[in-house]
């Protein structure tokens, strides 16, 4: 950033207290001994010589500077006096401004662009490079706030609601609620039925992978396994817990579609004591000995008059 090197009015003297008369200040890029330019004005339009030279009573001209520098201050005589590297000065551009042109910036250095972004420069000396399209020199701040439904967000901003992030997925996003996945997705991995995501634990895993599959192992053996399909398979027992009664559906599960394709082919749609009918609107009954023992609804809703057993098999 453009600063004004050390004090306005110095004075330099020697080692006995004297002024230095006609001494020499040389100023290099830091680390260098290429010459590098300071100014005699805050607009950076003047250039200094180079070196700056001190008048009788040991004082320079105005300098300013652009970042960092190495410093050699001499007598008249071009005899070294000391260096220092790097030197610069009090910033007269503060940070979060609007990107200069005219102005150095060191590393970490935050500036708007003119796509009111905001960037942090990754190198030093960094002038005339602009952030908007220079990734070499700067990186876009990506920041993430708690949603306001005040406030209107744009394509791929990103926002925290109740400790979960979002991304927007439209532009002019206004008063939508990023839980309700209206205009936003979540970027939590559980959200994306496609993710690789492994949760493990001492004895449990539950893992996909990346096709929509996820299986669930306890204790070394996978014990459930849901398809890309929507297909559940279980290894053992399925209860399901249904107003707090544990409803025990089967023994074992595994083939379900197989034993349907069986079904079809053994029973006859009207025997003498099992009936298949169905009332028309999408619901079909299986009647056995005059009583309806199953019922698949229009929903695909499935209901047992007593227990359900399916064949053992392996997830």
């Amino acid at each position: 950033m453009t600063s004004r090197f050390i004090d306005p009015i110095p004075q330099y003297t020697n080692d006995a207290g004297e002024p230095i008369a006609g001494g020499k200040l040389y100023f290099y890029d830091s680390g260098t001994t290429d010459f590098r330019n300071t100014y005699s004005d805050s607009g950076l339009t003047i250039a200094n010589a180079n070196p700056v030279i001190l008048d009788s009573a040991g004082r320079p001209p105005n300098i300013f500077l652009q970042g960092n520098y190495k410093l050699i201050i001499t007598d008249e005589n071009d005899v070294q006096i000391t260096e220092r590297d790097p030197v610069s000065g009090s910033s007269t551009a503060a940070e979060y401004s609007d990107w200069s042109p005219l102005t150095s910036y060191s590393i970490n250095n935050i500036v708007r662009g003119s796509d009111n972004e905001y960037y942090v420069s990754i190198t030093n000396n960094n002038l005339g490079n602009d952030p908007t399209s220079t990734a070499t020199d700067w990186s876009l701040i990506v920041g993430v706030v708690d949603w306001n439904t005040n406030e209107t967000y744009s394509l791929d901003d990103v926002v925290r609601r109740n400790g979960i992030l979002y991304r927007s997925t439209a532009n002019s996003n206004t008063g939508s609620a990023p839980e309700t996945l209206s205009n936003w997705a979540s970027l939590s991995p559980a959200s994306a039925a496609d993710a690789v995501v492994t949760i493990s634990g001492t004895d449990t895993t539950l893992a996909s992978n990346g096709n929509g599959d996820v299986k669930v192992r306890a204790n070394g053996v996978d014990v459930a396994r849901a398809d890309a399909d929507g297909k559940l398979y279980v290894n053992d027992e399925l209860i399901i817990d249904e107003g707090g009664t544990p409803v025990n559906v089967g023994t074992s599960i595994a083939a379900i579609e197989s034993d349907v394709t069986d079904l079809e082919s053994v029973v006859d749609v009207v025997s003498t004591n099992t009936t298949i009918k169905s009332n028309g609107n999408g619901d079909v009954y299986i009647n056995a000995n005059g009583v309806n023992i199953m019922r698949i609804d229009a929903n695909g809703n499935v209901y047992f008059k007593g227990d359900a057993t399916f064949n053992a098999g392996s997830v």
